[in-house]
């Protein structure tokens, strides 16, 4: 059994050897995406923002901390919406409700609201959804 593990450590050793790397980006290419921003916004409330805002889009008008029925109102509803159970939802007799929401704009990114319905993450990394 030693052999074997001997063996294909070995193995992926070698393969992880040969295989190419990545080549560099040209100097006059654009960056793939923008590293993710992490600020404070309404009331204290930390958040992030991933990858480049549409220039001229409705992202630009948010802040992290607003609450959804505000951005509702800023950049109309959204095209889906997904609930996520957070990692409090799974613990018993967790007193909130470990619920996050996940709202997607076609043309801009998708939104996280934490579960007392505040905005804590733009990313504008997938707008073509």
């Amino acid at each position: 059994m030693k052999s074997y593990l001997s063996c294909l450590f070995v193995a992926l050793g070698l393969v992880a050897c040969a295989s190419p790397g990545t080549p560099p980006p040209a100097a006059d290419a654009p960056p793939l995406q923008e590293a993710a921003r992490t600020l404070t916004g309404r009331n204290g409330i930390e958040g992030r923002i991933l990858g480049r805002l549409v220039p001229g889009g409705s992202f630009e008008r948010l802040e992290i901390g607003m609450s959804r029925n505000e951005v509702e109102q800023r950049i109309g509803p959204a095209s889906e919406i997904h609930a996520h159970a957070s990692g409090g939802g799974l613990i018993p007799f967790y007193p909130g409700s470990g619920w996050n929401t996940e709202s997607h704009y076609i043309g801009e990114g998708r939104l996280w609201f934490s579960a007392d319905s505040l905005l804590i993450l733009i990313d504008a990394r997938e707008p073509a959804r």
